[in-house]
């Protein structure tokens, strides 16, 4: 049953990161793609587990584990290249998007206080204003 629900929770969550992950103008694109290479996926699903009557014995019977094991390993792993999108703007353009990881932490950190700081001058100063009528 946990399986199920962690199953279940990664197929809800997996639409909203996976579009986080392209910018504006190809998000649809993207998407589909992924889609699709999700579809091949499960199209190739009963093929591998018959791998195990192909190779036959003991080992037959845990390779398709292997595979599937194996595939969630590595899909896993490459997660981890994936760009940190915390507190940052995401993607806009293609350039935007080649820029990305490139784009050093710091300075949008430091973007993110000087907007925070302009907001803040710009909520006193139309306070002012608003003490003065």
């Amino acid at each position: 049953m946990i399986g199920k629900l962690g199953a279940s929770a990664a197929f809800g969550i997996i639409y909203i990161f996976s579009a986080e992950l392209y910018p504006t103008v190809v998000r649809n694109s993207g998407m589909g793609a992924s889609s699709c290479c999700a579809r091949i996926g499960g199209m190739v699903a009963p093929y591998i587990t018959d791998l195990g009557r192909l190779v036959g014995g003991d080992f037959g019977r845990g390779l398709p584990l292997v595979v599937f094991g194996g595939a969630s390993v590595a899909a896993g792993l490459l997660s981890l290249f994936l760009p940190e999108t915390l507190n940052r703007n995401l993607p806009e353009t293609i350039e935007d998007a080649i820029h990305y990881r490139k784009s050093n932490r710091r300075d949008n950190d430091k973007d993110v206080y000087i907007n925070n700081s302009y907001q803040k001058d710009y909520i006193a100063e139309s306070s002012a204003y608003q003490t003065k009528l």
